[in-house]
């Protein structure tokens, strides 16, 4: 095994650039994972809300609890609405990342 003093900078410069692009790699396909699962759940549940007869659940004394899951719904929208700006966070930092890179290869 070669001493790193011995290694030539370009080629730990090129190391760490391929680290460092795999790693973001990863992270965009599992942002990207998460986004889609979320979306899923979120059209799931609105489909599921919208078939509801609401009629026919007022009819059988159920309305306390419509308004209940009415409520979670909001919640929910809420907790999905945090969670995309904690992902806009998350895509900013990779895209620091990648200008990073791109500057450590000397392009614009």
């Amino acid at each position: 095994m070669e001493h790193l003093s011995q290694v030539p900078p370009l080629a730990i410069t090129e190391t760490v650039i391929g680290i460092v692009l795999a790693v973001l790699s990863y992270l965009i396909k599992r942002l990207i994972s998460r986004i889609d699962k979320i979306e899923t759940e979120v059209q799931s549940l609105k489909l599921m809300f919208t078939e509801l007869n609401i009629g026919a659940v007022k009819r059988n004394g159920f309305d306390k609890r419509i308004e209940t899951l009415r409520a979670e719904i909001e919640t929910l929208k809420e907790k999905v609405d945090d969670h995309e700006k904690t992902m806009i966070k998350k895509l900013s930092l990779i895209k620091r990342a990648i200008v990073k890179v791109k500057t450590l290869c000397g392009q614009k």
